[in-house]
């Protein structure tokens, strides 16, 4: 793998990075401002578990963004990520009805679902 073509790899899954350390957080902080503006209404009242699934929601949000940094990492250090040419043509390739295109366009995808199951259950808590 060239320089270029892994420096590539990396500003290609940036973003995924970005997302998963700034997006995630900030969904958690909505989360808790969604609670509390429901625990505002008055005939709504949270029980104990819901208190403590809103305190773990920080910690299992921060797991979530490892998670997602992990398969990332692990992505573009041990695996091969076509460039964006190279999976243009293979869409092109499916939509003109090559079955070879689309079954590695379907294990590209499958590729980072199980990335991510793998990494989702390393940092999967147990409480």
């Amino acid at each position: 793998m060239t320089a270029f073509s892994a420096n590539a790899a990396w500003r290609k899954h940036l973003a995924l990075v970005v997302l998963a350390l700034v997006l995630l957080p900030i969904m958690a902080i909505a989360a808790s401002w969604g609670y509390a503006a429901l625990s505002a209404l008055p005939t709504v009242r949270f029980t104990g578990d819901q208190i403590e699934a809103l305190a773990w929601l920080p910690v299992i949000t921060c797991y979530a963004a490892a998670a997602v940094v992990l398969a990332v990492f692990f992505n573009n250090t041990f695996t091969w990520e076509p460039g964006r040419h190279v999976e243009r043509a293979w869409h092109d390739a499916a939509l003109a009805g090559d079955r070879n295109a689309r079954w590695l366009l379907l294990r590209n995808d499958l590729r980072w679902l199980a990335l991510l199951i793998l990494s989702g259950a390393f940092f999967w808590m147990a409480r």
